[in-house]
């Protein structure tokens, strides 16, 4: 099993990756950070 750190290294690794493919960078990471926000959000409210 990999490791926490490994794992977000592997994220990181594939996000930017795409990034580099898209017309418009700063759009796209935007995107992947609303979406991270948005899931966290549901999360903490099936939590809470």
């Amino acid at each position: 099993m990999k490791s926490r750190p490994e794992i977000l290294d592997e994220i990181m690794f594939y996000i930017l990756e795409r990034a580099k493919r898209e017309e418009d960078t700063d759009k796209y990471l935007e995107h992947v950070l609303d979406y991270c926000k948005k899931d966290y959000q549901q999360a903490y409210e099936r939590i809470n």
